[in-house]
């Protein structure tokens, strides 16, 4: 991936941050083939796994049992960003638009696990994860057991140990503080709070890393 220096982030846990809440990502093995897949992050033993369930009928899945590397995308919201929200337009017209987003490309090796403990591990896993914030999470166990084994009996688990990762995070935040605040403001105008969110949290991030390079 192209990433310039002012969009590079080397921050694993930015990174992480990012899959947790954005986990579907898309899946490119070495043929060329690619599918979308939701996935949960998890560390053991010193290394970290990406963990999800495909369709026994997937057709990447020969390709995913083959071993050779895969690259995993993940991918934030993502926007427009017109000069409108630039007040340096006013000033100079020396503007024009860009597209905001944050992305994290995964490499690492698949392995496809037939295994009924390994799969409901990954199940609960994914569905712990999305359910936590809500008032009264939904868990894989509210479901009647013979009806979970039948549906069970479609898929099974897939494995990413991650090798190498990088992170591009493009959210203005080259632009000078006015610039920036504008963009902010302007996106929570246009409904899209997300990423108004991102492009703030990202500036912020900068400036507090910048002060801890001066001292």
């Amino acid at each position: 991936m192209y990433i310039p220096k002012k969009y590079a982030e080397d921050d694993w846990d930015q990174a992480q941050a990012l899959i947790k809440h954005y986990p579907l990502a898309t899946v490119v093995s070495s043929d060329l083939q690619a599918n979308h897949f939701p996935f949960h992050l998890e560390h053991r033993d010193g290394k970290d796994y990406l963990i999800a369930h495909i369709a026994r009928a997937n057709p990447q899945r020969p390709q995913l049992e083959s071993g050779e590397p895969v690259l995993v995308i993940f991918k934030s919201d993502d926007a427009y960003i017109t000069p409108s929200y630039y007040p340096s337009k006013k000033e100079t017209h020396k503007v024009v638009p860009t597209w905001c987003f944050g992305a994290v490309h995964i490499k690492g090796i698949p392995k496809v696990i037939d295994s009924e403990e390994f799969l409901s591990h990954a199940l609960e896993s994914l569905t712990n994860q999305e359910e936590h914030d809500r008032q009264v999470p939904w868990k894989v166990s509210d479901a009647p057991e013979s009806y979970t084994k039948i549906m069970k009996k479609a898929i099974i688990g897939l494995e990413i140990e991650i090798s190498s990762w990088e992170a591009k995070f493009k959210f203005d935040q080259d632009r000078r503080p006015a610039d920036v605040e504008g963009v902010v403001e302007g996106l929570k105008q246009d409904d899209k709070q997300p990423m108004s969110e991102l492009v703030q949290q990202t500036y912020t991030r900068k400036v507090e890393r910048a002060a801890k390079e001066a001292k």
